[in-house]
């Protein structure tokens, strides 16, 4: 795993700040992140960074003592390379529309956003909202957009540009405790629960049903279909019926007791970054490479805290960094 010039700059923040959580609100990134980083940083050299105490600041320990100065003149040398960089004329002005959905806008690549325009003010962007409805593949092949981003199944379409499949993550049948537990003890048939759908025009029901069909799940009841996934979600904290919902996005719940598993496995959906023409030029290089990272960064932090409770959430073992042409 590369020793990117981001973790040595979140590294020297919390060598600074003493402190995992302050080094983030600094830096305008989560505390998993931040975690991460610095693991994936300690698997690279060998050694421990720091000496890990419960509640404690956090201290170098002696090999990170010793790393932190060429640490410091590493970051050093990268943001005096980045300032004679903005010294050269600014390059042609790119333009792309990005439509993205929107709990991956808000969660993944808003965080980020700043930060890339400041660093790349040539490539201009518009976003437009990814709705559960749209034909995402229709609007890459007429250009109305130019990258697309969005958590579903696999494309199935020719012809359509290019597909990269960034990351595969797990799905499971939540609900609250009190719903769910005499399911899970046996006292109660899965198919007998009421159940929460979004609606029946949406490709994610569409999805669902073909799942539920597989698995041999048969609701009986559909208490509601809400038409927005933030909706599904506050159902089944509120006990109103059980719903799909992606294991990666619904862990802090899950680790808080909120919500229970359920169910039979589902197969995985991914994260899919579908590009048009104007996405494949060399100067829209870095904004593909920003949006990788804002959703496999998270993804990775997440997945690894979701893991200990028993979930996968991040299906690690597939290969979710190749492209699939022409799909």
């Amino acid at each position: 795993m590369a020793l990117t010039f981001r973790k040595l700059e979140v590294f020297v923040a919390v060598a600074e700040d003493g402190n995992f959580r302050r080094a983030a609100e600094r830096l305008g990134i989560s505390q998993p992140s931040v975690s991460s980083q610095i693991k994936s940083m300690e698997r690279y050299l060998g050694y421990a960074l720091f000496d890990r105490r419960r509640g404690a600041t956090s201290e170098l320990s002696s090999e990170g003592r010793n790393f932190l100065q060429r640490a410091r003149e590493l970051v050093a040398a990268q943001s005096a390379l980045a300032a004679e960089r903005r010294r050269v004329p600014a390059a042609a002005p790119v333009r792309l529309r990005v439509c993205v959905g929107p709990l991956l806008m808000d969660r993944r690549i808003k965080p980020g956003l700043a930060r890339f325009q400041e660093s790349h003010p040539n490539i201009q962007l518009e976003f437009v909202p990814f709705s559960p409805t749209m034909d995402g593949a229709q609007a890459v092949r007429q250009g109305t957009c130019d990258v697309l981003l969005f958590t579903g199944g696999l494309p199935d379409y020719a012809d359509s540009g290019d597909a990269e499949v960034i990351s595969r993550i797990s799905c499971s049948l939540y609900g609250a405790p009190k719903l769910v537990r005499p399911v899970l003890q046996g006292l109660r048939q899965l198919n007998d629960l009421p159940f929460l759908l979004l609606p029946d025009h949406f490709r994610f029901t569409q999805w669902t049903l073909e799942q539920f069909a597989r698995k041999g799940v048969s609701p009986g009841h559909i208490a509601a279909r809400p038409p927005f996934m933030d909706v599904l979600l506050q159902m089944i904290l509120a006990g109103q019926g059980v719903g799909l919902f992606f294991d990666i996005e619904i862990a802090s719940q899950l680790r808080a007791g909120r919500v229970l598993a359920c169910g039979p496995s589902f197969d995985p959906v991914a994260r899919v970054m579908l590009l048009g023409p104007r996405a494949r030029v060399p100067e829209a290089t870095p904004l593909l490479g920003f949006l990788r990272e804002a959703v496999r960064r998270e993804d990775e932090a997440i997945a690894t805290q979701h893991a200990q409770l028993g979930r996968p959430g991040l299906l690690v073992a597939d290969d979710s960094s190749g492209g699939l042409r022409g799909l």
